[in-house]
């Protein structure tokens, strides 16, 4: 919004800004349009005169000026912006306007200006505030119930504990879900962030809790309320929803009691409130297979009356969950070497002209949970290599070996393996193979744009827009971490990391294209075609039409759900 009053008008007269003009400013600020930097170019442009004139009071102007922002409750961005105008216009002047010089005139004004503009006042002026009276300010307006302008103030000038101490700050806000101020409080201070995080262990305020540990640095094994809490929260969050199925959400916790525990638990309630549901047979069978656990006695007497359901657990055949929908793995199963010995290690050989590349962690269900990269796949013309991070890790060779690798001449196609990359490096710094961006790296959602003008996506995408045939993600939120793998995980790392070859391929010989033409990071854009169907992922139909039918929450295969599972 433009503004075009005349200049006697808009903050200019020669001794005091005009009081019209505060008011003119003011009907700008309710209107909600004003444009900032315009407020600001126009001020300072009538600045520079003022401060040229000899007869200019800059200590009365200022303090008038202040007082006026104050009284038309003008944002603290506005104050701000006039502060730094007033400093700037006075650096322009030749010599420069010594500020400094005025600072003691108007420093017993200091509480004419907005609270939230106050540091920068502070600055522009050079002023150093008595800290008693600063306090006992900063004290009144918490009493005044001007909780905004109280915590703001004791944030930036390092009152935040005396606050805290003096009134309970914390407390009070979390109490009157005041959750952004608790925020502005704990900056750089660990301790009042502690005592918030404990006094935000609700369902309600959790999340924020688990946010404030990981921005402040916090320790989470000092917060065992908030950890089990947002424990319980992921769990029945993924219970519910059906991206993922009960098998893969038991191998992704089995190895942490209390974690087993919440799924038993809450497969009991679930099984309660549908009367009897498969639910309560899947948590007997639970509980049997995993004795020992600390499940409440009560859930155990409850649990005491149901037969336990068969308990299959996740699929140990060498081949997707279920192949006659879903493209497998074309070459033989010996085609295939897990990578865990130096032996090993010293006969890897990639002298070829392409691979195909991908790398495989454990799915991190919960806040705070640490995971690294487990597996380095690396798919050649003949067969796969699937090498073990974790392992291998601080082998000098396997270092070596990447970095050979990485920055050779070999073209390398991935998807977003920029991302893969980071996380390589994040899980193991000591390896100087990951430090560096890839060489001859073919990003092939950049090579589906190209040639079709779509955007797939990511790798399932791609494989359905080329291959024209779906690709089984199941085994994507599995453990990766677990020795020996299953079966179906190595033919599923295995098969990621191929078939980006058999689509980068196909696209060639669809287009006359060459693969080292598509050399380059992943571009946004492109049409990105329908949504994925809620059952199979497919993107050639909707939910209510797919011939598979719905995705069962046991074992995740289509065709039947959880009440008629047989798996």
């Amino acid at each position: 919004m433009e503004i075009d009053v005349p200049e006697e008008e808009f903050f200019s007269s020669i001794k005091t800004p005009n009081r019209n003009a505060a008011l003119y400013l003011q009907k700008i600020l309710k209107t909600k349009e004003y444009d900032v930097d315009n407020i600001f170019n126009q001020f300072f442009l009538c600045l520079i005169p003022l401060l040229q004139d000899n007869n200019f009071q800059i200590e009365d102007y200022t303090i008038l000026l202040l007082k006026n922002l104050q009284e038309i409750h003008a944002p603290p961005i506005i104050t701000k912006k006039f502060l730094f105008a007033l400093d700037v216009a006075c650096q322009k002047l030749v010599p420069p306007f010594p500020l400094l010089s005025v600072s003691q005139t108007i420093k017993t004004h200091w509480k004419s200006i907005d609270p939230e503009a106050l540091d920068v006042f502070c600055k522009i002026f050079h002023i150093d505030l008595n800290q008693n009276e600063l306090f006992a300010y900063i004290c009144e307006l918490w009493q005044n119930s001007e909780l905004k302008k109280s915590v703001y103030l004791a944030s930036r000038f390092g009152f935040a504990k005396q606050l805290e101490d003096q009134f309970s700050v914390v407390t009070f806000l979390v109490k009157r879900d005041e959750i952004e101020l608790v925020q502005m409080l704990i900056q750089n201070n660990a301790e009042i962030a502690a005592n918030a995080v404990r006094q935000m262990c609700t369902n309600k305020h959790c999340k924020i809790a688990g946010k404030i540990v990981e921005s402040a640095g916090l320790n989470p094994s000092n917060f065992p309320a908030l950890v089990e809490r947002l424990n319980k929260n992921a769990l029945r969050y993924f219970m519910s929803n059906d991206d993922m199925c009960l098998y893969q959400l038991i191998e992704l916790v089995f190895d942490a009691p209390e974690m087993l525990s919440i799924v038993i638990e809450e497969l009991e309630f679930q099984g309660k409130k549908y009367k009897g549901g498969w639910q309560s047979g899947m948590a007997s069978a639970l509980l049997n297979k995993y004795p020992g656990l600390p499940v409440r006695e009560q859930v155990k007497n409850a649990l005491a009356s149901f037969e336990p359901r068969i308990h299959k657990g996740p699929s140990q055949n060498f081949s997707c969950l279920q192949p006659e929908y879903d493209l497998c793995y074309p070459l033989p199963r010996n085609t295939i070497v897990f990578v865990d010995t130096c032996e090993q290690l010293s006969m890897l050989d990639f002298n070829r002209k392409i691979a195909g590349i991908d790398c495989e962690w454990r799915a991190s269900m919960v806040k705070f949970q640490k995971t690294k990269v487990s597996l380095f796949q690396i798919a050649l013309e003949d067969g796969v290599f699937l090498i073990d991070m974790i392992k291998l890790n601080k082998e000098p060779l396997l270092d070596e070996i990447l970095m050979n690798f990485l920055q050779g001449e070999i073209l390398k196609v991935g998807v977003s393996f920029d991302g893969d990359r980071k996380m390589l490096l994040q899980s193991y710094p000591h390896m100087e193979a990951f430090k560096k961006p890839l060489k001859n790296y073919i990003e092939l959602i950049n090579a589906c744009l190209e040639t079709t003008g779509c955007n797939p996506g990511g790798l399932a995408g791609s494989c359905e827009l080329v291959l024209n045939r779906t690709l089984c993600k199941y085994e994507q939120r599995s453990n990766w971490e677990i020795r020996p793998l299953r079966e179906s995980q190595i033919h599923y790392s295995a098969l990621d990391s191929y078939v980006q070859l058999m689509i980068i391929k196909v696209l060639c010989e669809n287009h006359n294209r060459q693969a080292e033409e598509f050399i380059g990071e992943c571009r946004k854009g492109g049409n990105s075609g329908p949504s994925s169907c809620d059952h199979c992922g497919s993107k050639s139909h909707k939910g209510q039409n797919c011939p598979r039918g719905p995705r069962c929450k046991i074992c995740y295969m289509t065709g039947h759900k959880a009440a008629k599972c047989t798996n």
